[in-house]
C-alpha cells in the first residue's frame, strides 16, 4: 500500500466521520426544535389552565351568591307562610 492509497483511505474515513457528525447535528437540531415546541405547548396549556381556574373561581363566587340569595328567599317565604 502506498502513501497515496493510505491518504485516500484516511480522507474517506474522515469524510464519513464528518458526514455522520453532520447527520447527528441535524438530528439534535430537530430534537431541540421538537423540545422547544413541546415547551411552548406546555406554556400555552399552563396559561389556558390559569384562565380556566380563574373562570371557575368567578363562577363559584357567582354560584355562592345565588345560593345565598336563594336561602334568603326561602327564609322570607317560610317567614311569610308561617306567620300568616
Amino acid at each position: 500500500m502506498n502513501n497515496k492509497d493510505l491518504h485516500s483511505r484516511t480522507l474517506a474515513r474522515q469524510y464519513e466521520t464528518i458526514e455522520k457528525l453532520n447527520k447527528k447535528v441535524e438530528e439534535l437540531e430537530i430534537d431541540n426544535k421538537a423540545k422547544d415546541e413541546i415547551i411552548s405547548a406546555i406554556d400555552q396549556l399552563r396559561e389556558n389552565m390559569v384562565e380556566i381556574v380563574e373562570d371557575l373561581k368567578t363562577k363559584s363566587r357567582k354560584y355562592d351568591e345565588l345560593l345565598d340569595k336563594m336561602y334568603q328567599m326561602k327564609s322570607k317565604l317560610e317567614e311569610y307562610v308561617f306567620t300568616k
